[in-house]
Order: C-alpha cells, then sequence, then structure tokens
C-alpha cells in the first residue's frame, strides 16, 4: 500500500491536486540528515599535539601535531600557527601538511621567522608548505630523501 498524501492547492488557475509520495518525504530528511552531518564536521580523526614554540613576543604558538584518521588512511604531520591564547586547532592556521609520521621541530628564528625542520619528510609526501603567513616568514629544512 503506497502512502500518498493529498494537498489541495487553490491558484488562479483554479484547483489543482498535488500528490506527494510519502517516498520522497523520506528522501529528503535522509538528504537533509546527511547535509547536517557533513555540516558538523562528524569525523574520526584524532589529533596528538606533539609540540609547541612561542614566538619572542609571546603572541603566537607554532603547534606541532599529528593526525589518525583510522585503518584506512596514514598517519598526518600537521604544524600550525596560532594565537597563544587559542585553543589548539589543528585545523586552523596550517602551515605545513606532510602524509606520515615524522619528527618535525618548528624554532623562531626571530620575531616574525619561523623555521620547520624534518629532516625524515619526503617532497613527495608534503603536501602543504606555506612560505608566508601574514607577517610572518616560515622557512623549512628537509632532509635528503
Amino acid at each position: 500500500m503506497e502512502m500518498i498524501r493529498m494537498i489541495k492547492h487553490k491558484s488562479w488557475m483554479g484547483t489543482t491536486i498535488i500528490k506527494l509520495a510519502a517516498t520522497s518525504t523520506i528522501r529528503l530528511l535522509l538528504l537533509m540528515v546527511v547535509v547536517l552531518v557533513g555540516l558538523t564536521g562528524c569525523s574520526n580523526c584524532e589529533n596528538s599535539l606533539k609540540s609547541e614554540s612561542p614566538s619572542p613576543d609571546g603572541q603566537l604558538v607554532a603547534r606541532v601535531c599529528e593526525r589518525n584518521c583510522g585503518a584506512t588512511t596514514d598517519f598526518s604531520a600537521i604544524v600550525n600557527l596560532q594565537s597563544a591564547a587559542a585553543k589548539f586547532d589543528s585545523n586552523d592556521g596550517v602551515l605545513f601538511v606532510a602524509k606520515g609520521r615524522y619528527d618535525i621541530s618548528t624554532k623562531w628564528t626571530g620575531p616574525k621567522s619561523l623555521l620547520i625542520t624534518c629532516k625524515d619528510c619526503s617532497r613527495s609526501n608534503v603536501f602543504r608548505e606555506v612560505s608566508i603567513y601574514g607577517d610572518i616568514d616560515v622557512s623549512y629544512v628537509f632532509g635528503p630523501k
């Protein structure tokens, strides 16, 4: 038995009858649920903060973290730059991303200069490498790979 709802609609052309099947309503509701889940950022990823390096003036902090999204994806090494007062957010101020697990260090070489070192990183695994972020100059040292 198909559930059908009848709605009478008055228009300038006369009375029309619109049939709406319950299956269409269910499809619309499922679509809305999928969109809402996507917008809320449902994620199984875990971010582990590995180190922090405050800027010389104490206003910013460079943070190194490792992202693990489960068995079906590789780890990611991430360096981001945030206000020192901000709560850690691995998606904010992302300067560097490499696929895999690496020993990454950050060092402020001046008031507006940050050095990111990853001696084990392979250039083919580097997905993001920002050299200027606002008024901060970012430089990199990679290993021989």
